[in-house]
């Protein structure tokens, strides 16, 4: 039967919407007599198969294992098993219809289950972007200038324990006197959920 949206978590359905905006389409199973649950995914690939995937995942622990699942699916995916499926079904039902474009076919489709999984990655594990981390960098760079002029050691020793303590208690400060922090982190909440804060809030806002 059909999962139900209130069986399904709010980051699972996080990682859906990101792959319908990828133009997949999806449906949600659960068997009654098992307790199996997965997804099917579909997208039409380059050459106009209607491709399909089965991805399985745990009740209690949605998105993680779609996301695994996923991820050993795109990882394992046999371009060459997938031609010798589809040699029976050449031209008919948007099939490709010579043996090349069907194998062009089908790296094309391992490719595009890889950028899902990375895809969906970068939701439920986010990083900070290149311009995020040389901005973070940046005030690091700074903050440890600082104490070098304040210590007058220009051979100070680079220690993110205190570099990033005082880069914090100079952003709680400023936050205090108005200031907005642009500060980009990854925030974790208690529920182990995360994402990418651009400018600073106080730690115990995040919660």
């Amino acid at each position: 039967m059909e999962m139900k949206n209130k069986d399904v978590s709010e980051e699972l359905s996080g990682l859906l919407d990101k792959a319908t905006d990828l133009d997949w389409t999806y449906a949600l199973w659960e068997e009654e007599r098992s307790g199996r649950t997965y997804a099917e995914l579909y997208k039409l690939s380059d050459a106009g198969e209607d491709f399909g995937m089965v991805i399985d995942f745990e009740k209690d622990n949605q998105a993680e294992t779609f996301l695994q699942d996923l991820k050993n699916y795109a990882e394992d995916f046999d371009v060459d098993e997938h031609v010798e499926m589809c040699l029976p079904s050449r031209g008919k039902g948007g099939c490709p219809s010579s043996s090349r474009e069907l194998l062009d076919d089908a790296e094309s489709i391992k490719k595009m289950c890889e950028e899902l999984a990375e895809e969906l990655d970068k939701i439920l594990y986010p990083e900070l972007s290149d311009e995020q981390t040389a901005r973070c960098d940046e005030i690091y760079n700074a903050v440890y200038g600082m104490c070098k002029v304040l210590t007058e050691d220009e051979n100070l020793e680079w220690d993110m324990h205190y570099i990033g303590e005082i880069a914090e208690l100079a952003a709680n400060l400023l936050l205090l006197r108005g200031c907005k922090i642009h500060f980009p982190s990854v925030v974790t909440y208690e529920n182990g959920k995360q994402h990418v804060e651009e400018y600073y809030e106080p730690e115990e806002e995040k919660c």
